[in-house]
């Protein structure tokens, strides 16, 4: 049987104090495991640096530019149906005024546009009157669109009553920020791609006996409009 020397004794003692002391104190100090501790010097050569991670694209709210484009493809598509868009729709009555941006006039009715230019993700509440943003890793709250939407249908329509204009009043809302993604969402909410896909398919809007052009040059003097209706 082979002899241990005392140099290999020696070696075998001070790899006992390295695993049992020395290793852990690195381990608390670095957070890297044992086997990244031992191994982790002897990389390949010619494998690389660590691939970076890459980030999520920042985000941004909506801007002039995306309201300005949403309105101009509005009056182009209501144009070949034969509707009008009544833009800016500034009703003032009883001390309040309109922040809807726009009215869409149809046979069927008028539809005040009230347009957000919130991105990221967009979440309905059902247990508050605010909804939540997440961007950029941010959470933000504003409030609940739908009651936003009916505390100006509720007024506009009185309005249009006390100016003799004889059309039932629907207000919806629009998301033009083209990051927007709404989750968990009620009805009569839509991104600005969505809302064309509506006025395109929805037959129901082409169903009345409304006088559109009437309607329309009559909502224009109610909003202070000058200049004729697109």
């Amino acid at each position: 049987m082979q002899k241990i020397s005392p140099g290999q004794i020696a070696f075998v003692l001070l790899m006992a104090v390295l695993l049992m002391f020395v290793l852990p104190i690195l381990q608390s100090k670095t957070g890297k495991s044992l086997s990244q501790i031992l191994f982790g010097t002897f990389k390949k050569k010619g494998s690389g640096p660590d691939p970076v991670p890459t980030k999520e694209p920042r985000l941004r709210n909506g801007s002039r530019d995306d309201l300005t484009v949403f309105l101009s493809k509005l009056i182009r598509s209501a144009k070949k149906r034969g509707m009008q868009v009544v833009a800016p729709a500034s009703v003032s009555y009883k001390g309040k005024k309109s922040r809807v941006i726009a009215f869409l006039v149809h046979k069927s009715g008028v539809t005040g546009l009230y347009c957000l230019g919130y991105g990221g993700t967009i979440t309905a509440s059902d247990s508050s009157r605010s909804w939540k943003q997440h961007m950029n890793g941010r959470d933000i709250s504003f409030p609940d669109p739908l009651a936003a939407c009916e505390e100006q249908r509720a007024f506009i329509q009185e309005a249009m009553t006390q100016a003799g204009i004889k059309a039932e009043l629907d207000v919806v809302t629009v998301f033009t920020n083209p990051s927007a993604v709404i989750e968990h969402r009620p009805q009569r909410i839509y991104r600005s791609n969505e809302f064309f896909d509506y006025i395109e398919q929805v037959s129901a809007l082409g169903n009345g006996d409304l006088n559109v052009e009437e309607t329309a040059k009559a909502l224009a003097k109610l909003s202070g409009i000058n200049k004729k209706t697109h």
